[in-house]
C-alpha cells in the first residue's frame, strides 16, 4: 500500500512548527516528549505513521520524532531501529481505527 507523505496535509498538527522541534541530536527526553505531544491529537498521524515506519526502519530518517515516536539516530543498532518502526506500524493502526470509529 502506498501512503502519502503526511507534508502535504495542510490539518497535520505540525503544520507552520519549525523542523528543529522535532529533529533533535542526542535524546533529549523534555523535546522529545514535546514533540510527541505534538503528535498525539494529530488528525493525519495514522498517514504520519504509516509513511514513515520503513524510512525508519532502514535508517533514512533518524534522530527525531515522527507519528509519534522517537526515531532513533542512525548510529544505534539496527534492532532499535525496527523497534521503533514496529511502534510506527501499531500507532498507523490504532490511529487509523480510532479515526474510522470517528467517522462512524
Amino acid at each position: 500500500m502506498t501512503h502519502i507523505d503526511p507534508v502535504f496535509f495542510a490539518e497535520r498538527s505540525c503544520n507552520g512548527i519549525g523542523q528543529d522541534a522535532f529533529f533533535m541530536s542526542g535524546q533529549q527526553e523534555t523535546r522529545i516528549r514535546k514533540a510527541q505531544q505534538i503528535c498525539v491529537a494529530c488528525p493525519v498521524l495514522a498517514e504520519c505513521a504509516a509513511f514513515n515506519r520503513p524510512l525508519v526502519a532502514d535508517g533514512r530518517l533518524t534522530g527525531c520524532v515522527v507519528g509519534g515516536v522517537y526515531a532513533p539516530p542512525r548510529a544505534v543498532r539496527k534492532r532499535v531501529r525496527e523497534d521503533a518502526a514496529a511502534q510506527l506500524a501499531i500507532v498507523a493502526r490504532l490511529a487509523r481505527r480510532d479515526v474510522e470509529k470517528g467517522a462512524a
